[in-house]
């Protein structure tokens, strides 16, 4: 690689990087939405390939991609709390509080997430969604405790389990810990798409 190409890819990415930023600091969610419009016709176009395939690789695609968007709010929320100092109560990505809520990630985490682990794990036996299994049902449960405590106290940010102040609990905060379990889950996702396509 020429150093004028990695001069470029280096000032790309760091554009693009001062420009999440940005979004995080303004919540700019209309252009995080403006860009999940221009890659949906790509996407669908990926989709229609992957049907000549198998159906399954489809869903799987569609599995990965709806996480990859969660996975950016949980990373925006981290831009958020650590780079711009904001507060776990204000920051909620991209897109705002609307769509950071608890009803959005109990059904996110508790119900999707598992549901199409199990669905993946039934239909492609993948080795990287049976490993990311245990992670995913820890996860399910965190959210269900956090769930509980919402709906009979109607307050919103509990700690779970494993989080900080959380009934077994660790040194890390809440917005840390869901990354970690996210970034995890992603990954297992990632790889097992890759394996499931070569």
């Amino acid at each position: 690689m020429s150093n004028l190409t990695f001069r470029h890819g280096l000032i790309a990415g760091s554009t693009a990087i001062l420009a999440f930023i940005l979004m995080c600091q303004f919540i700019l969610w209309y252009i995080a939405l403006f860009v999940i419009v221009v890659w949906t016709p790509i996407c669908i176009k990926y989709c229609q390939d992957l049907l000549k395939i198998d159906y399954v690789l489809v869903l799987y695609f569609i599995f990965v991609a709806i996480q990859s968007i969660h996975m950016t709010e949980h990373v925006a929320q981290m831009v958020q709390i650590h780079l711009l100092g904001r507060s776990f109560a204000n920051s909620h990505g991209l897109f705002g509080d609307a769509l950071d809520n608890e009803w959005l990630h109990f059904s996110f985490d508790s119900l999707w997430i598992p549901g199409w682990t199990i669905y993946l794990i039934y239909k492609r036996r993948c080795i990287w969604m049976i490993a990311m299994f245990p992670l995913v049902l820890l996860h399910c449960a965190e959210h269900i405790v956090i769930m509980d405590y919402y709906l009979r106290t109607g307050i919103s940010g509990n700690a779970g389990i494993m989080a900080i102040g959380g009934l077994i609990g660790s040194p890390l905060s809440r917005p840390d810990l869901h990354l970690l379990y996210n970034a995890i889950e992603e990954t297992c996702m990632v790889l097992g798409f890759r394996k499931a396509i070569e």
